[in-house]
């Protein structure tokens, strides 16, 4: 008698709760769902306890959700960014591959039987074997390669020019767009604005801007010429880079000679804006410049320097300070007419005291220790007046532009 109770008893409880799951518009016959939304899901009557239990389930899945979503879209974004730059680079390759030397007049762009050397841009005659690069971007001017690292890329420069012929811009396009113009957060290595290529107005000092990217593309690996934070590896085993331009008939060859960590924000201490000078008026100019960065310089080679150099500046941001406003900067010269494009890097050492700026000492103590580097590499430094000036104040042969 009590046994058949029981089973009634059960029956009756089976009844009761098929009826509440039905008024929750729960399907009795999937069980499997229903207990998840029974678990997951706040339902009504759930206790205040079990609402924000099963609410903060929902926010953290839906925050992982959203995490996967960014993760695939940057990945996505990743390999086409690296497939556009294999194909950039194949095409130069091919392009270069096939061209047969001619011998032109670089200053009327002809050749010998009389025809165009090339393209003319409005600037300069641009050579046949950049025309497919051309063709894809206008705003093409070079290559920038060090070799056995990542950094093998085209490079551009966006010019504009206003009423009266003034340039006016523009260095902030390529932060954000690719080779082929469209959104890429990690941008292309572009040539400042106002330092033109060509041969008869090509700058003193050439600076080019890429970002230090996480993923190890565009100016990432420049970071690695900083040995007090990464070591010797780079300057030991890359101590030059190549940077071709359009109008150029050969891959020049440049010697890194320094590096810099510097501030671009006043809030932490002086300033030394090496990125607007691109030319130099005279001696003295040269030397001003040259001090500055070589009392800057985490790192001394045996690169010896004299007015008439032409530079080339890599500019990249880096931040082991935390500070966004800080960059990492390399400098080289370009390889003179018949001289060794080799780099004897036995006689390459660290700088144990570099000059940084305040905010620097401020976080990591200590200061500047002086100038120690070998001046006699600069000819004619020692008899500037640059030799006497002091890289901490601003040198009155070297205006702040």
């Amino acid at each position: 008698m009590n046994e058949t109770k029981n089973k009634e008893d059960f029956k009756a409880q089976d009844i009761l709760y098929i009826a509440e799951e039905a008024s929750l518009g729960i399907n009795p016959e999937n069980k499997g769902s229903n207990r998840f939304m029974k678990t997951f899901i706040p339902m009504k009557g759930d206790a205040v306890g079990e609402i924000i239990r099963k609410v903060v389930f929902m926010v953290s899945i839906a925050a992982a959700i959203v995490c996967l979503v960014l993760l695939l879209s940057d990945k996505m974004t990743e390999k086409q960014e690296h497939d556009l730059n294999q194909e950039l680079r194949q095409m130069k390759e091919s392009s270069f591959s096939k061209i047969i030397e001619l011998s032109s007049d670089p200053t009327t762009g002809q050749v010998d039987d009389g025809t165009p050397r090339g393209t003319f841009n409005g600037t300069g005659y641009v050579l046949p074997q950049w025309d497919e690069l051309y063709e894809i971007n206008e705003d093409i001017v070079g290559w920038i390669k060090i070799d056995d690292t990542p950094i093998d890329y085209p490079v551009v420069q966006r010019v504009i020019y206003d009423e009266n012929g003034r340039i006016v811009g523009d260095n902030v396009h390529y932060l954000t767009h690719n080779f082929e113009g469209k959104y890429e957060y990690s941008g292309t290595i572009y040539l400042d604005r106002a330092t033109p290529v060509i041969d008869e107005n090509r700058p003193n000092n050439a600076v080019l801007y890429g970002h230090n990217m996480n993923n190890g593309t565009k100016f990432n690996y420049v970071r690695n010429y900083y040995p007090q934070h990464f070591g010797m590896d780079a300057l030991l085993n890359n101590p030059t880079l190549d940077f071709e331009t359009i109008y150029d008939d050969e891959r020049t060859t440049y010697k890194i000679f320094a590096a810099i960590y510097i501030n671009t924000a006043d809030i932490h201490g002086y300033v030394y804006r090496y990125f607007t000078k691109r030319y130099y008026d005279n001696e003295e100019q040269f030397f001003c410049f040259i001090g500055n960065i070589m009392d800057r310089s985490v790192f001394f080679t045996e690169v010896d320097l004299e007015y008439g150099d032409e530079i080339i500046t890599l500019s990249t941001c880096y931040y082991p300070l935390g500070s966004q406003t800080d960059r990492f900067v390399l400098f080289a010269r370009r390889v003179r007419p018949d001289e060794d494009p080799t780099v004897n890097v036995e006689l390459t050492y660290i700088n144990p005291s570099p000059l940084y700026f305040d905010y620097y000492y401020r976080v990591k103590g200590g200061s500047w220790g002086g100038r120690n580097w070998d001046t006699s590499l600069v000819k004619g430094f020692d008899e500037s007046d640059a030799f006497y000036a002091d890289s901490q104040v601003l040198c009155t042969c070297c205006p702040r532009l």
